[in-house]
Parts: C-alpha cells; sequence; structure tokens
C-alpha cells in the first residue's frame, strides 16, 4: 500500500515528497522506489508529531506549505492535494501557534 500512496502523492505536483517513518520495512521500500524518506523516533503519537520534525530536521520556515498524506490513506485522489495547493490563499488560513 505505500507504493501506491508514494505514487498518489507524486502526482500531486508537490515540490517535494518526503515518506517519514519509523518502520525499517516502509524505509528501505520507500527507498527502493528512489523516493526521499527519513527515519523518525519512534516515541511520535501521532504522524502530525513525526512530521513536525521532518520539518524541523529539514529546516522548513513556518510558511513552508506541509501536506500531511497518511500512508493508510490511499484513495485520496492527487488532484485533491493540486486544487487545494492552488487555491489556498482564496480563504483565511489560521496557523496555530506551536
Amino acid at each position: 500500500m505505500i507504493s501506491y500512496v508514494c505514487e498518489q502523492a507524486l502526482k500531486a505536483q508537490a515540490e517535494e515528497v518526503v515518506v517519514a517513518t519509523d518502520d525499517q520495512r516502509i524505509f528501505d521500500s520507500v527507498a527502493q522506489m528512489g523516493i526521499e524518506v527519513m527515519m523518525t523516533r519512534e516515541d511520535h503519537n501521532s504522524g502530525t508529531e513525526r512530521l513536525f520534525e521532518v520539518a524541523e530536521s529539514y529546516g522548513w520556515s513556518d510558511e513552508t506549505i506541509v501536506v500531511n498524506l497518511q500512508g493508510d490513506e490511499p484513495l485520496i485522489p492527487p488532484y485533491l492535494f493540486v486544487w487545494w495547493l492552488s487555491n489556498w490563499h482564496l480563504k483565511h488560513v489560521r496557523v496555530l501557534p506551536r
């Protein structure tokens, strides 16, 4: 399933696709596909916490738009991300403080 989710993410026209995992099997599978992957700590309570570790590690600024696509969400079509990223500026966006 992870390979399908990765393929869908690549279709979303993102500048960068990074898979974050604490599972060596997923890391190895994604690396074999030639997709950037980061091994994260095992103590995260959620994918959002894992994503925060990646954002800090990569030095992404607070202005960087990050989409958290979970590996168990294979049915989300890439066009939704393309649409959202094309139109996100049309609505008021609130960024929650850390």
